[in-house]
């Protein structure tokens, strides 16, 4: 990859005016994003990336292993707008799923406002109208008040659309409704039948299910000891559980 190329390439995303996240394998290795050493492909992004259009979120973590020798990296690269990176938490998972890379979460804070939509849905055929209108008598008064009449206009339409949510939610028979622990238990009881009543493959047997948690085990004895030993011993493993499958 040559630096114009890299250029061109950042330069068509910034230009569409629009906030972006790029990521991938750049098979880039450069100290400034935790790598042991510097290569070319390092050293054209480091030195050809303008900061003031486009920031990486790196932060030294490891995001690739390979070999016997089970050699670290950090070739896989994330870069934002601006105006995103201070709203990007960057993220490398512990578990690899038995790759060579690790995934990478990437969590925006869009400060976008959640509205859940059935919050408009309305039966009005539940609405006891005779309340509504007890409910409009009863209060009428209050449009005619110096408080009202000497306010902004924008403060008068939320006020008016309270009212009218209150008067609906007055006129509204009570509904029983269950506490979030209660809820939380029946998605937890409802998650555990599903679990429960999962029906394996025809070809998964108890060899299989054997193997699996030993390959598993053998990955997680390497998260903490990373030797050539280890990662033999994982690869063995791993092996006899694919055999067993086949």
């Amino acid at each position: 990859m040559s630096s114009n190329e890299w250029q061109s390439f950042v330069n068509a995303v910034v230009n569409r005016g629009d906030d972006f996240i790029i990521g991938g394998d750049f098979n880039a290795y450069h100290f400034s994003w935790g790598s042991n050493h510097n290569c070319h492909n390092g050293n054209v992004i480091y030195n050809s990336t303008d900061p003031d259009n486009c920031i990486i979120l790196n932060n030294g973590n490891i995001t690739h292993v390979s070999g016997p020798n089970f050699s670290s990296s950090c070739i896989d690269l994330t870069f934002v707008s601006p105006a995103l990176a201070l709203d990007c938490e960057w993220k490398v998972e512990n578990n690899n799923w038995r790759s060579d890379h690790y995934p990478i979460s990437i969590f925006v804070d869009t400060r976008a406002e959640y509205i859940p939509r059935n919050l408009f849905r309305i039966n009005t055929r539940l609405i006891d109208w005779d309340k509504y209108h007890e409910f409009w008598e009863s209060n009428a008064y209050v449009f005619n008040s110096l408080d009202f009449l000497n306010s902004s206009v924008c403060d008068r339409y939320s006020f008016l659309v309270n009212q009218i949510n209150t008067a609906i939610e007055r006129s509204l028979p009570i509904r029983k409704t269950k506490s979030i622990h209660s809820q939380n238990n029946n998605i937890n009881d409802n998650n555990n039948k599903k679990k429960k009543n999962k029906i394996p493959a025809i070809w998964w047997n108890e060899k299989c299910e054997k193997a699996n948690r030993l390959s598993k085990a053998k990955w997680l004895s390497l998260q903490f000891k990373i030797t050539r030993e280890e990662f033999l011993n994982y690869k063995k493993a791993f092996k006899k559980f694919c055999e067993s499958i086949i």
